[in-house]
């Protein structure tokens, strides 16, 4: 290395950067990998004409994206790891509820059951809020597997946990009749193994408020801290709402663009409900609490990956390798000179709405649920189309 920089010295770049190649290959033959990359570079340097270096610059730039991908699956594994931690963590922690009772399933008997066959236990109360509840048990909806669903008869947002034997799992969910025009079960769907039924079905009420109301009803000794909008403006309301169960519709105006190529991502951060993420026009109306949000209009567009659908003035379906999870990262580049705008998903998956944006837009989220929006280049966590820029910078998000 130190000839290849005499001759450059001497103005013989191109015997400098031979000599930088074959020092670049005996690093390599030694294993310093480290130094042989910087030989690779410093010939290229010298001479961008030499075959050897590009060719050594370019197995260079493949294993720096080999290693790239690891660490990411890596990261992923981890990233995976640390919410089935956190998870049951959450599991071991003492509950706090308002309520609990437990369904007998021991008089029951589930042999002559269909797949599509439900039992459903006795009515109950949803702690004082007058509002009754019951849950529905298909026992044979898979092989070995049983579904559970909780049934409500007015709306009603519930936050409730569910045991039967070693399986445990929670449920948030604010039934609503803004999309279906009424109530339906909500539950766990072929998740029970039918071995754990035998000890029967505890449901432990953790929390509960009525459609439209603004008491919630709390364990004991619990406290509700109160979240918030970063960096966002809320639309639809125009205050931050007390907690997540409100369908919000917030974004960034100041960040309007009418050409160029834009790409941001939204991290899901909790169990959510109805979202439409996408981009809105600069023209749009802030007023009070509305079930019109992102894609709700002509001149805004948004992705549904809970629903499989897209909107523009109305829903329509929309193809999707699976649906949308708490914890997910999704992109979304717009081009607004073509009109093209992509959904990009952690599987390297990219969707095309199958229509054409103009105007002046944003980034704008309608949801019921927290998440966190990443702006910046530096965090975003997938790869976008090529060609495609940073919204912004900052911390934004709405979260607790």
């Amino acid at each position: 290395m130190l000839l290849a920089e005499m001759l450059k010295r001497a103005k013989r770049r191109a015997d400098g950067a031979r000599i930088a190649v074959s020092a670049a290959e005996a690093f390599s033959a030694e294993g310093k990998q480290e130094e042989s990359y910087e030989a690779v570079a410093y010939a290229h340097y010298l001479d961008r004409a030499n075959d050897r270096a590009s060719f050594k610059l370019c197995e260079l730039l493949g294993s720096i994206v080999s290693k790239c991908k690891d660490l990411g699956n890596k990261y992923n594994e981890l990233d995976h790891k640390c919410h089935k931690i956190q998870e049951l963590k959450a599991e071991e922690e003492p509950i706090k509820c308002i309520s609990s009772f437990s369904w007998d399933l021991s008089g029951y008997d589930f042999s002559s059951f269909t797949e599509d066959q439900r039992e459903f236990s006795e009515k109950f109360p949803l702690g004082v809020s007058g509002i009754e509840a019951w849950l529905g048990l298909r026992p044979k909806a898979a092989p070995d597997k049983a579904s559970l669903s909780l049934w409500v008869n007015e709306p009603v947002w519930v936050k409730c946990r569910v045991q039967a034997g070693d399986w445990k799992h929670s449920l948030e969910y604010n039934f609503s009749t803004r999309d279906e025009g009424g109530l339906q079960g909500v539950g766990w769907g072929h998740q029970i193994p039918t071995s754990q039924l035998a000890s029967g079905i505890t449901f432990h009420l953790l929390s509960v408020r009525r459609g439209g109301s603004s008491l919630r009803w709390i364990p004991p000794g619990s406290t509700v801290s109160r979240p918030r909008l970063i960096g966002l403006t809320a639309l639809r309301p125009q205050e931050a709402p007390p907690d997540r169960e409100v369908w919000l519709t917030c974004g960034l105006p100041e960040l309007a663009q009418s050409s160029g190529k834009f790409y941001y991502e939204v991290q899901l951060l909790s169990e959510f409900d109805s979202p439409q993420i996408g981009w809105l026009n600069a023209t749009f109306q802030a007023g009070e609490y509305s079930g019109e949000g992102v894609g709700d209009d002509p001149h805004s567009w948004a992705f549904d990956g809970e629903r499989c659908l897209w909107w523009n003035n109305g829903k329509k379906p929309l193809q999707l390798d699976s649906p949308w999870k708490a914890q997910d990262v999704l992109g979304f580049a717009i081009d607004l000179d073509e009109g093209k705008m992509q959904l990009c998903t952690k599987e390297g998956g990219k969707v095309t709405m199958p229509s054409q944006a103009h105007g002046a837009l944003y980034p704008a989220v309608s949801i019921t649920g927290f998440f966190r929006m990443h702006l910046a280049k530096s965090t975003w966590r997938l790869q976008p189309p090529k060609g495609y820029q940073e919204w912004g910078h900052g911390d934004i998000s709405w979260t607790n």
